[in-house]
Order: structure tokens, then sequence, then C-alpha cells
């Protein structure tokens, strides 16, 4: 279990870095990876809070577009 929490701690903050990123080039469907990925590993730590907001994210940008996303995005900081 420490080598997954380490994993994640070393992985979570670039998945921030790539949303943050690809919301500066209007890339939705980076968007949607970054926070497809970032959900997977939250839920899987118990982090619900984080994992609900990139699923918000997520689902928005299936949809095409993300509103509110800067502020999701100070959510998850």
């Amino acid at each position: 279990m420490a080598q997954v929490i380490d994993s994640y701690l070393g992985d979570a903050p670039l998945r921030v870095r790539g949303l943050h990123t690809a919301r500066a080039a209007n890339d939705i469907a980076e968007v949607r990876r970054q926070a497809h990925t970032l959900k997977s590993a939250s839920a899987l730590l118990g982090a619900h809070r984080l994992a609900e907001t990139c699923r918000t994210i997520e689902n928005a940008a299936a949809a095409g577009a993300v509103p509110g996303l800067p502020e999701l995005l100070e959510d998850i900081e």
C-alpha cells in the first residue's frame, strides 16, 4: 500500500498541472483525460471529494465544455 500512496503522491501533482496546461490550451479532450486519471487514483485512495470534483470535470468535458473550470481547479488545489 505504501508504494501505491507514493505513486499517487508523485503522480497527482503532474495530473493537476496537466489539467491547468490543458485548460490554457483549451484542449477539452486532455482536460477529460487528466481528470479521469486523477479521479480514479483519488477514489482508490479514499479522496472522495477530490474524486467527485474530477468526475464533474470529466463529465462536463465529455459533453464538450467545462463551465466553471477555473473554480473547479481551485477546489482541486
